[in-house]
């Protein structure tokens, strides 16, 4: 599986935001802290970006049937 760590992205918690780093493992989250520095297959830097674990879509519409 692939790792792949999100450098420096405004990341949301559920409460509030903080600046840090977020690291994957396959399909789930290994470590979210204000710094990662381990090697990893892919390094995105999302710097000026909102990091928003476990959401796909943060904009959706629903209409009843």
């Amino acid at each position: 599986m692939n790792k792949i760590l999100i450098k420096n992205g405004r990341i949301w918690m559920g409460e509030e935001f903080f600046y840090g780093d977020v690291l994957t493992d396959g399909e789930c989250i290994a470590q979210i802290a204000p710094e990662i520095n381990e090697e990893a297959d892919y390094v995105f830097w999302a710097d000026g970006m909102i990091v928003s674990p476990g959401l796909i879509d943060t904009h959706v519409h629903v209409k009843g049937i």
